[in-house]
C-alpha cells in the first residue's frame, strides 16, 4: 500500500499540538553541554592532523549551541576525558582531552606546561599563543567540536622550548657569551629526557623497515629498506650537535624535523627553519 501524502492539514495538526518551548538560557545550555561532554566517551573520537601529531576530535553533540557560547562561564577547556583505547592513545597522545573552545583554554595549557623551561618569558608566550591561534585556525572555536590531549600540547611546547634554547645557544656563540652558551647547551643536551618528551617517545630510537613498492609502469614490485625513526629520535641528533658545537648540524636537524614557528621564535637562527617556511 502506498503511503498517504503529507498535506497542509497534517502540518496544521502537528503545529497545533506541538508544545511551546521558551528560548534557551545560555547558562543552562552551558551546563547541558558540560553534562553531554562528560558522557561523550562511548566511542573513540575521530581525529585530525595538526603539525606532526594527531589531535583527537570529539563527536558533535545533537544540540544547538548559540554563537558565542564557548565564552560562557560554564564552558571550560577541561573535559575529564582521556584516550578511549590504545589506538586513540597512540594517535592523540596521553593525558586529558582539552576542548580548545573553552574560555580558559589559554590558562589551562599554561598550567599544563609550567615545568617546561624556556630561556625567556617572551619565548614561552610565543609558544603558548601559537596553540590558541592554531586552534582557531583549525576550527576549534565551536564548543564540543574538537579536542587535543595535554600530552600533545606538552610535546609541541617542549619542541618549541628546544627551538628557543637553540636560538639562545646560537646567539650566545655569535656574541661570544660563553656563560649563556654553556647554559643553553646544558638545557639542550638533556631535552630528550624531559617528561613532556618521554611521555610520547620514551625510546627515541630508529630501526630499519622494509616496504614493498609497486611500479605501475613496469609491473614490478621491489622491496625497499628505509630508516624508521620514532617521533623524537632527532633529539639525539640535537644532543650530538650541541655537544660538538656544530651549529650547521643543529640547524639541519631542526629544519628537517622540528616546527620552530618562524622568526618570532628564531630571530637569531633562521637557518634552523624549514627552507620553505617563513623567515628563510
Amino acid at each position: 500500500m502506498d503511503p498517504l501524502p503529507w498535506t497542509d492539514e497534517h502540518t496544521r495538526l502537528v503545529t497545533d499540538t506541538a508544545p511551546e518551548v521558551d528560548g534557551a538560557d545560555p547558562a543552562a545550555l552551558a551546563r547541558t553541554w558540560n553534562v553531554v561532554r562528560a558522557r561523550m566517551d562511548d566511542a573513540p573520537p575521530p581525529r585530525r592532523r595538526r603539525r606532526r601529531l594527531i589531535a583527537a576530535g570529539v563527536a558533535a553533540a545533537a544540540l544547538a549551541v548559540p554563537a558565542g557560547l564557548a565564552a560562557a562561564d560554564g564552558w571550560g577547556a577541561r573535559t575529564g576525558r582521556s584516550a578511549a583505547d590504545a589506538e586513540d592513545l597512540r594517535l592523540g597522545g596521553p593525558g586529558e582531552h582539552l576542548d580548545p573552545a573553552g574560555a580558559d583554554y589559554a590558562e589551562v595549557i599554561e598550567e599544563e606546561t609550567r615545568d617546561i623551561r624556556f630561556p625567556t618569558a617572551a619565548a614561552r608566550r610565543i609558544a603558548l599563543d601559537s596553540h590558541v591561534e592554531d586552534a582557531r585556525r583549525g576550527g576549534g572555536a565551536e564548543p564540543g567540536t574538537t579536542s587535543v590531549s595535554t600530552g600533545a600540547i606538552r610535546g609541541w611546547t617542549a619542541i618549541f622550548a628546544v627551538c628557543a634554547w637553540s636560538n639562545t645557544w646560537k646567539r650566545a656563540i655569535d656574541a661570544g657569551d660563553t656563560a649563556l652558551r654553556d647554559e643553553a647547551a646544558a638545557v639542550l643536551v638533556t631535552a630528550r629526557t624531559w617528561p613532556a618528551i618521554t611521555d610520547l617517545d620514551p625510546r627515541q630510537a630508529t630501526s630499519m623497515a622494509t616496504m614493498d613498492v609497486y611500479d605501475a609502469d613496469t609491473g614490478v614490485t621491489t622491496t625497499e629498506v628505509h630508516a624508521d625513526p620514532t617521533q623524537y629520535y632527532y633529539l639525539r641528533e640535537v644532543t650530538r650537535a650541541v655537544a660538538a658545537g656544530d651549529v650547521d648540524a643543529l640547524a639541519a636537524s631542526l629544519a628537517a624535523h622540528a616546527n620552530c614557528l618562524g622568526p618570532a621564535l628564531m630571530p637569531d637562527f633562521p637557518q634552523a627553519l624549514p627552507s620553505d617556511g617563513p623567515g628563510r
